[in-house]
Order: structure tokens, then C-alpha cells, then sequence
């Protein structure tokens, strides 16, 4: 199922989990709490299935949270944020908490691929709620971070991101700079 997610087929990861958790409420509580399926609240995510990962996600982030495991509860907290900001639900309040709880532990185990997407994703819930300043800094301090992991593909994307937010500040001249080097990259 995890290959299936890694390679874009997320309704097919999605069952394959589904599959798995119907498989696993016939062991025992202590072998269950031995199973890891963590890609299934994410799955939902990625197919759209926002209501249905919310729950999911949060019951994955308690799991984390139990077996101590940082790197996943910084994921989930990521998810999370990613979950409450989407556009069918808007809490946005909670969406920051979980970014911040996400970037505070991605910080701690210097996980820079982790904070180049939490700090684009507080970008974009920024730039949702209208404050482009705050959205254009965090666009700016991932963009950092993606050039010392040498994503380009996140560059580009994020480059995109900061000169929408820079032409909404009036910056043209800033803006048209970031955009043409995210052309550059494509």
C-alpha cells in the first residue's frame, strides 16, 4: 500500500489499508497495537476524503503519540494542519496549532524536508486568510530550506508561491523575479 501511495495510486493504497485494518480487528489488542498502518489517513487526504482522514488522522497522531514515535507525530501534527485548512473545512485556528506543534518537533530533529513543507503549508494557510506577509515569509524561509536539500521540484512550486504573494504586495518587481526563476527550473 505504500508503494501504491508513493507512486500517485491513492484510492488503491486506501483500500489495501482498509483491507488491512479489517484484517488486523481480528488479532488481539496487544498484537494490534504492534501494527503500524500509517498511510491510510493520508491516503484519504490525497484522495479528497476529507472528513473521513480527519478522524483517522487524529486517532494516527495518538498512536504516535503512545509509542513516542517524533518523526510521525510531527507528520501527523503536518497532515492535521494540512486537513483543517483545506477549503471544506477552514479551521483555520486548528490548522495552525497543528503546523506549529509539526514545525516545533520537525525543528528539534533537524527534519528539513519536514519543515520545507510545513513552512509552505503555513504559507498557504496564511495567504488563504489574506495575510500575505506572513504567508510571504513562510514561503521564503521553505524556499531556504528546500535550496539546502536541493529539492527542486518543491523550489519551483515554492517559488510560485512566493511571487503570487509578493504581486498581492505590490512587489512586482520581487514577484516577476521569483516567477521567472520557477520558469528557469520547468
Amino acid at each position: 500500500a505504500a508503494v501504491d501511495l508513493r507512486e500517485g495510486k491513492a484510492k488503491e493504497a486506501m483500500q489495501v489499508y482498509l483491507e488491512n485494518k479489517k484484517s488486523a480487528m481480528k488479532l488481539s489488542s496487544v498484537e494490534q497495537n504492534i501494527i503500524d498502518n500509517s498511510e491510510l489517513g493520508e491516503s484519504l487526504y490525497a484522495i479528497g476524503k476529507i472528513q473521513t482522514a480527519l478522524p483517522i488522522l487524529q486517532d494516527e497522531l495518538e498512536q504516535a503519540k503512545h509509542k513516542q514515535q517524533l518523526e510521525r507525530i510531527a507528520n501527523r501534527h503536518y497532515l492535521l494542519g494540512e486537513v483543517n485548512r483545506h477549503h471544506s473545512e477552514k479551521n483555520y485556528r486548528k490548522a495552525l496549532e497543528h503546523y506549529n506543534q509539526a514545525l516545533n518537533i520537525s525543528k528539534q530533529l533537524h527534519l528539513l524536508a519536514q519543515q520545507v513543507v510545513i513552512h509552505n503549508g503555513l504559507g498557504n494557510l496564511f495567504r488563504v486568510q489574506g495575510d500575505n506577509i506572513s504567508a510571504a515569509k513562510h514561503y521564503r524561509a521553505s524556499l531556504q530550506l528546500a535550496q539546502q536539500t536541493e529539492s527542486e521540484t518543491v523550489s519551483v512550486e515554492l517559488m510560485v508561491n512566493l511571487g503570487l504573494v509578493l504581486s498581492r504586495l505590490d512587489q512586482s518587481a520581487d514577484a516577476v523575479e521569483y516567477l521567472e526563476a520557477a520558469l528557469d527550473f520547468s
